[in-house]
């Protein structure tokens, strides 16, 4: 009957240290923000257009990922990889100028557009598996998911 009574109070003991331990859990990863479609922005986004009408063929060489910890972002502007610093609070968010590769390819003035819009983007807002950069209201260019 003591064994017993013992290897009760162990399985009590060892049950709510179980559920003490988890319930004090806090993840090290910051939430990802999330839009009504739950798609966050920490993935990885392709080039679809460009919101003012150019001449420039659109190729698929123009991308970007959103590091999970909404620091950092990378990707190829058109010919050249990048890597740079970002911010982002709420919709608001700040690509801070990358460093690049500098090699010279057919894709060259869609490069220099994308930097010049992911530059002066200033708030974001996702629809539908899509990316849409601003410039306050103004849109600059529409990127698609790459899931």
């Amino acid at each position: 009957m003591y064994k017993f009574e013992k290897m009760k109070t162990a399985l009590i003991l060892l049950v709510i240290f179980a559920f003490a331990c988890n319930s004090s859990k806090k993840s090290a990863v910051k939430e990802n923000p999330v839009t009504d479609v739950g798609l966050p922005i920490s993935s990885q986004w392709i080039l679809e257009n460009f919101a003012d009408s150019t001449n420039i063929e659109i190729s698929k060489n123009s991308f970007i990922t959103i590091s999970q910890d909404h620091k950092t972002y990378s990707g190829n502007a058109g010919c050249n990889k990048m890597h740079g610093a970002l911010t982002i609070n709420g919709n608001n968010i700040k690509f801070e100028q990358a460093m690049m590769t500098k090699m010279a390819c057919e894709y060259l003035a869609q490069e220099q557009l994308f930097m010049q819009n992911l530059l002066a983007t200033t708030k974001y807002k996702i629809v539908a598996g899509e990316l849409f950069l601003y410039k306050g209201n103004k849109l600059l260019m529409t990127l698609e998911s790459w899931r």
